[in-house]
């Protein structure tokens, strides 16, 4: 989920200094150790999404530089454009599910626990957000 031991220290103090004001403000956390786990998960997902959205340009050019014949990256690149912005359009839920699920990796279940949701709701979100995707894909 990170890219480096060094951000994975972050993503931990991060978790950490949110446990500490919460039991400052005199929040009673039950289960500490899952609270840490799933607040960990959810700072590591908020910095991945920020980092893609700072750095998507760069990634498509990257894309478009390495590909063997300009054509087939004008595109890969036109493609790539279209799905993202489709994947704009979804409705907020099934575009979170989509991009936990297809880009970040994450089980259904770790989705559902970071989204406070069951796991099936989870696959519900995904497979709708899937097929409206597929739908937009084909109609435009």
């Amino acid at each position: 989920m990170v890219r480096d031991a060094s951000e994975a220290e972050d993503v931990a103090d991060e978790a950490i200094a949110r446990l500490t004001t919460e039991i400052q403000a005199g929040n009673r956390i039950d289960n500490i150790p899952a609270w840490l786990s799933r607040t960990a998960l959810r700072v590591a997902v908020d910095r991945a999404r920020a980092w893609v959205r700072r750095n998507r340009p760069e990634w498509l050019s990257i894309a478009a530089s390495r590909a063997s014949e300009v054509g087939k990256a004008l595109e890969r690149t036109e493609v790539q454009e279209r799905v993202w912005r489709h994947l704009l359009e979804l409705p907020a839920r099934q575009r979170e599910v989509l991009v936990l699920h297809q880009m970040e990796g994450l089980s259904y279940r770790e989705i559902a626990d970071l989204l406070d949701v069951s796991e099936s709701t989870a696959r519900v979100h995904g497979h709708a957000g899937r097929e409206a995707l597929r739908q937009k894909l084909k109609t435009k």
